[in-house]
């Protein structure tokens, strides 16, 4: 019996590697994220202001350059329209699903923002609810919450913050419960 379980498992997990498709993306550029709002649409993120779009299932690619400087490392579409990308030191924000973005970092300079350049944007949602942290040095963070999909935000105070802020994740239960960890 023993054997046979083994056997079973085997091949059940190469079947299931076996489904892997490499797709072409049309762009060399490394890329860093990936997301699909449904079984046809999705996006991707990458070096050198690398993003893309498909639209169907990953098939066939729109590669769109938004700034050959930026290292875009994070992103979240609320849906097919809505979505934030950023890299360090910038957000974006786009509602026609990626045909134009909006810069968004100026929604970051609240009161408690100091005045030096921001160094470190990430992004975590959970559907329609959602935070926005900006990191400036060494350790002034200023977080953004947002519970309708990013049409409002306000300020809240970061549990986690200081030096490795880079390594704080948040998981986002629902509008009131929100975890984080720091390595």
């Amino acid at each position: 019996m023993k054997y046979l379980l083994t056997l079973i498992f085997t091949t059940a997990t190469c079947a299931l590697f076996a489904q892997w498709t490499e797709l072409t993306t049309g762009t060399t550029n490394h890329l860093n994220a990936v997301q699909f709002v449904n079984e046809n649409i999705g996006f991707s993120i990458g070096d050198n202001g690398t993003f893309l779009k498909t639209a169907d299932g990953g098939e066939n690619w729109t590669v769109q350059s938004l700034s050959s400087a930026e290292q875009f490392k994070g992103m979240y579409f609320v849906n097919s329209g809505t979505g934030f990308i950023c890299s360090n030191n910038h957000l974006y924000q786009t509602t026609d699903g990626g045909e134009n973005f909006t810069e968004m970092t100026s929604m970051l300079m609240t009161a408690s923002a100091p005045s030096e350049p921001m160094h470190q944007i990430r992004i975590f949602f959970n559907g329609d609810v959602g935070i926005i942290t900006a990191l400036w040095a060494p350790v002034t963070v200023v977080a953004l919450k947002t519970d309708d999909g990013g049409a409002s935000w306000s300020e809240f105070t970061v549990p986690v913050a200081g030096t490795g802020f880079g390594d704080v994740n948040y998981s986002i239960v629902n509008s009131s419960t929100v975890y984080a960890v720091k390595k």
